[in-house]
């Protein structure tokens, strides 16, 4: 019986497989954009010298123009790139009385994986660093910013169905092959991080759980945090700041945070609320939510 029932999911994430394509080609026959949820770029100015930064972003359609950001402050702004990744904004940074310097702010075949939703950036005189770990130098003119011929190209409905097709039928096969194994259908991991904002800089005691697993209770420091992946639809978690009373929120719940994070979901907890990426801000709930 049991075989039977994988076999019977299986077939239907099949079914599903080809409704999606359907949906995909039908909105590129009716010349439908295909485009992503939204993605939030910050620029923090962290010149050494404290000096204010001029920044100039734009990409092939959109110019943001100038902005003046002081010492310890950031300028975001936000997009949707497109289904292809072929989306960029270039930057000119400008430090005080120093010279124009340029980098990508946002390139999605190089960001995309790394960021999610959120990509920050640290900008300091001599270096771009993305989330303070990725650090790249800047260049003195512009990069490229013009789309290839290629990809003028695929731009064509035509071309576009037909890299569809091929993708569905690859798609397809790999499903095939995966039923005939009897291999299990697995998500992506997605890492989902608690970070302590408490207003009173309190401790935060952090306790997730799922349908299938407990992760038990953690304590965590006042601007720390505590991480787990997940491929789970949803992740309730309890908080408790100091002295006060328990409070519930979801940690994850895949129907509203897929799409916003991507693989990697970051929460700013504060006393009164739940922020996601510091964005989208959720009351707590007195009870557990249902699972």
């Amino acid at each position: 019986m049991k075989i039977t029932g994988d076999n019977n999911i299986k077939k239907m994430l099949l079914v599903m497989t080809l409704i999606c394509a359907w949906l995909f080609i039908s909105s590129a026959d009716s010349g439908a954009d295909l485009e992503w949820p939204k993605t939030h770029v910050k620029l923090f100015n962290k010149a050494w010298s404290k000096s204010d930064m001029v920044v100039h972003c734009w990409s092939s359609e959109d110019d943001l123009g100038f902005h003046t950001i002081k010492f310890g402050q950031y300028y975001e702004f936000s997009f949707r790139h497109n289904v292809w990744c072929n989306t960029k904004f270039v930057c000119m940074v400008k430090f005080g009385d120093g010279g124009e310097k340029f980098f990508y702010g946002y390139h999605c075949q190089r960001d995309v994986d790394h960021c999610g939703r959120m990509c920050e950036w640290s900008l300091y005189e001599t270096a771009a660093c993305r989330w303070n770990s990725f650090c790249y130098g800047y260049d003195d003119k512009p990069p490229s910013n013009d789309v290839t011929k290629t990809m003028k190209i695929m731009a064509d409905n035509n071309i576009k169905k037909t890299l569809l097709i091929t993708t569905l039928n690859i798609c397809l096969w790999l499903s095939i092959c995966s039923a005939e194994s009897g291999a299990d259908f697995e998500w992506p991991i997605t890492h989902v991080k608690l970070f302590n904002k408490a207003e009173s800089q309190s401790d935060m005691i952090g306790h997730c759980w799922s349908s299938d697993d407990n992760l038990g209770s953690r304590i965590t420091k006042f601007d720390e945090y505590y991480g787990f992946p997940t491929q789970f639809l949803k992740f309730v978690c309890m908080v408790k700041f100091g002295s006060g009373d328990r409070k519930f929120f979801y940690g994850y719940h895949r129907q509203s945070d897929a799409g916003k994070c991507g693989r990697k979901c970051e929460w700013s907890l504060y006393e009164n609320r739940a922020c996601r990426w510091d964005i989208d801000c959720y009351e707590y709930t007195d009870k557990p939510p249902d699972l």
